[in-house]
C-alpha cells in the first residue's frame, strides 16, 4: 500500500514490501526514515502503525567498515547513523580497534585516552576535528560506543558471519 499522509511529530512501526521492519518519523510532507534524515514523501509498505517511541533491539553479533574485516559487538539494530550501524565493541578488543584504524584505515589517527580510557579518533582529512568513541556499560561490561560519529559500520548477525566465512580481525 502506498502512504504519503503522517502527522508530523508521530512514530511509526511500518513493514517493508521485503518483510523487514522499520521505524519513520512523521514531518512535514512525508516521513523520516530512522536515522537517515531523509525525507520520504511516499512510502509503499505492507503496513503501517503509530507507535509511541521506537524500541531498541539490542542483539550481539559482529560489525565491519570494509566488509572483510569483523569485530565482535552488540548493536541497537533499531537506531542508525544515516542508515549505519552503531555498535559498541567490547573494551578487551582496544588493541585492535587501535590498529585497525591506525594501519588499516588510512587517513585516520586513533588513541586512547590514558586520563579517561576513552578513544580519540582523528580524521586527517580534518585535523582540527577530534571525537571520542566513548566506554559505556551494558549489562555490566564494557564497551566502545561507536554512536553517530561519523563510522560506517554494517552490523553482520552471527548466521551471516557464518554464511558469507567471514573472519574476525587480527592485526
Amino acid at each position: 500500500m502506498k502512504v504519503s499522509e503522517s502527522k508530523v511529530g508521530q512514530w511509526y512501526k511500518i513493514v517493508r514490501n521485503d518483510g523487514n521492519v522499520q521505524y519513520v518519523l512523521g514531518a512535514d510532507g512525508g516521513f523520516v526514515l530512522y536515522g537517515s534524515g531523509f525525507v520520504i514523501k511516499t512510502l509503499d509498505v505492507v503496513s503501517i502503525e503509530p507507535i509511541d517511541k521506537v524500541p531498541t533491539n539490542f542483539e550481539k553479533g559482529y560489525c565491519t567498515i570494509d566488509g572483510e574485516d569483523c569485530f565482535p559487538c552488540v548493536c541497537n539494530t533499531n537506531d542508525r547513523w544515516n542508515g549505519w550501524a552503531q555498535p559498541m565493541i567490547p573494551v578487551e578488543h582496544k588493541d585492535l580497534i587501535l590498529n585497525f584504524y591506525n594501519v588499516v584505515d588510512d587517513g585516520y589517527l586513533m588513541q586512547e585516552n590514558k586520563k579517561t580510557g576513552d578513544l580519540e579518533y582523528l580524521d586527517m582529512e580534518y585535523p582540527t576535528e577530534k571525537s571520542t568513541i566513548y566506554k559505556v556499560k551494558y549489562l555490566g561490561e564494557e564497551y566502545y560506543s561507536f554512536w553517530g560519529v561519523g563510522h560506517t559500520w554494517d552490523f553482520i548477525t552471527p548466521e551471516e558471519f557464518k554464511e558469507y566465512n567471514l573472519k574476525l580481525y587480527k592485526k
